[in-house]
This record gives C-alpha cells, structure tokens and sequence, in this order.
C-alpha cells in the first residue's frame, strides 16, 4: 500500500515511543495532561490547511472511560492538543490518516466529548466535524479497536469542506519536482579529491589581527559531494578536484568566517588541518550564499572548495575570509526562503 512507504522514516520513532505508550501507562485518562506527539497553536481560519502532525495511534485504556459512546482503546494523556484562536471560522475539521481502522475523541473547550470511528462505512479513518468552533484548547485522542496496538498515522485539521480523509493526496501538498542535479550521482570518492593540487587561487597565509581576506574565485567540478555527512551538515553541490585556495591558519587565530559571494547559488566545503570537514550550502533560509564558522581553529592549512549545483556551469564571484565572527556574505535571495508556515 502507497500509505505504508510514508512510515519509511518514522520506524525508529516509532519503536521507541511506542514502547512509552504501551509500558508507561496510567491507571486514568487525564484529559488535562500535557499531549504526547504534539501541542499545536492555530489562528483562525490558518492559512496552512491541511495542518498535519505525526501521531501514533493507540493505548490500553478504554476510550469509554471518558464517554459511554466512545470504543476502542487510547493513552492516558491526548495525543495532540490543539489550542484554536477567537475568530470566526465556520469549521474544523478533525481527521486521522492512516492504514489502520482507528478511533478518535475530541474533548472540545466547553468539556464535551465528541468520538468517532469511522469517516463512513467504507472510509475507516475517524472524522470529527465541528461547526463554529469555539476558541480553546481541544485535546484528541488516537486509539485503536485492540488494546495496546499502535497505529502510526498524520493527525489533520482544517477549515475546509474540501479537505478530507478520502482526498488528502501529499504530492500536492508540496509542490517540487525531481531535483536532476542529484538523480543517480556517484557516491562521493574522497580519492577523487586531490588535497595536494595546486589552488587556482592560490595560497594565503593569516594570523592573528588579519581583519578581512578577500579572494577572486571560480568554483563548481564535476565530482558530486551528495554523499558526505560533515561536521557543518550534508555536503551537497558538485565541487572540482583541486581546492579553490589554501589558507594557512597561524596558532594565534582565534576564529574564522569563510563564505562566498556570488550572483549564482553556490556550496562551500572546507578541509581542516586536523582532519574533520565542514560544508554549508546557504547561510541562512533568505540567503543562497554559503557561509562557514569556526571557533575551534587548529593551526594548519585549510583547504576551501567552491561547489555549484549544476556540473557544467561555474560559479563566480569572492571567497572571503573574515576573523569577525559577525562577518556574513552579501544577500543572495531565495525565492523560496524557508520561513515558519504562515498562520500557525
């Protein structure tokens, strides 16, 4: 089933937490306990519709603890908890998505309990409407028809008709395609980095006092660092086999700052003397441009690459080096810059 490839990356999660679930339990549901997977703040009619968390489903206490016309079988403490500000929607909508046959219950603001099983006879994930919601804290439970099972699942919440269990399709949610740049690349062979290759830009020496060193480079190879898990992040962009420049570091540097600027997105990897790697791809979610820091600096030579995201196209522009640790490189805006989701 498609829906089973989705837990591909919550597996280790999942063993652990649920062994908390089913061996740390309560003898009592607590309604006013603090939620397990997830405390969520939403504005009124909030802009990310569907609003979705992962939530594993299931617990030894019977839902009917709480209502008479509750079954199955859920954790002492909620799930998730949503806390909805005043405003005037007209509607929120309570889903869990799943491959199980699950059941949900909501304790509203107001201290009702709302419990569903079955969206419709056909559709097994839960479903709870609520017309005119009232501002507050909502606690849902996730729970199971057999006691102690776990059912792994994204808990949704919208204000839309339109959003429901039965349409919720994650293609497009998120609207990216296929990134060519690194569809079936080689696995990253560190012989194919020659470390005692000339510069292009040649060797640079620094101590303490240095200020600012600025260097005219070019960047970007042919060899895909995809595949390198470094000591500043996942190494990604493809980079040549000579550094871009050797910087010889004096024992007296307290700090550095390496980054790039240039007019096309570029990478940064940098070979410290004592052995370990440090990558960065942009400084921060608004700027393209790569940027590196270091405050544990061993004496030695650096070797600084500049990667590109395409093979065949350089990238240009000037490799700084800074002993200010509030240096940063110029802005390179991202057209897509990361950003808390609006209306959260």
């Amino acid at each position: 089933m498609l829906k089973r490839l989705l837990w591909l990356a919550l597996l280790s999660g999942m063993m652990l937490i649920g062994a908390g679930i089913t061996a740390a339990q309560d003898d009592v549901v607590n309604p006013d306990g603090e939620a397990t997977f997830a405390n969520i703040n939403l504005r009124s009619n909030f802009v990310l519709d569907p609003f979705i968390v992962s939530v594993i489903g299931g617990g030894l206490l019977p839902a009917s603890d709480l209502s008479a016309d509750c079954a199955g079988y859920i954790p002492p403490n909620p799930s998730a908890a949503l806390n909805l500000e005043e405003g005037d929607q007209a509607l929120l909508r309570i889903f869990f998505y799943s491959d199980d046959d699950t059941v949900m219950v909501v304790r509203t603001p107001s201290g009702e309990f709302v419990c569903e099983d079955d969206t419709n006879y056909l559709l097994l994930d839960p479903t709870i409407d609520i017309a005119d919601p009232e501002a507050g804290r909502y606690a849902i439970w996730i729970g199971t028809y057999a006691q102690g099972y776990l059912a792994p699942g994204f808990l949704a919440f919208s204000h839309s008709e339109d959003v429901s269990t039965a349409t919720l399709d994650f293609s497009t949610l998120v609207e990216r395609g296929p990134q060519p740049a690194y569809l079936d690349v080689p696995e990253f062979d560190a012989s194919l980095i020659d470390l005692a290759a000339e510069p292009a830009a040649g060797v640079h020496a620094i101590a303490s006092g240095f200020g600012s060193l600025e260097i005219e480079a070019a960047g970007g190879g042919d060899i895909s660092a995809s595949s390198i898990d470094s000591l500043g992040g996942i190494c990604v962009g493809f980079i040549p086999s000579a550094p871009v420049a050797r910087i010889q570091v004096a024992d007296d540097v307290d700090h550095i700052t390496v980054f790039f600027n240039s007019t096309t997105d570029s990478t940064l990897m940098v070979f410290r003397p004592d052995g370990a790697y440090a990558c960065n791809d942009d400084a921060s979610g608004v700027n393209l441009n790569p940027s590196l820091s270091f405050t544990d600096v061993p004496a030695g030579e650096y070797l600084v690459y500049v990667g590109s995201f395409d093979p065949l196209l350089p990238v240009n522009g000037t490799l700084v080096i800074s002993e200010d640790p509030a240096a940063a490189p110029e802005m390179l805006a991202n057209p897509n810059p990361v950003q808390p989701p609006a209306g959260q």
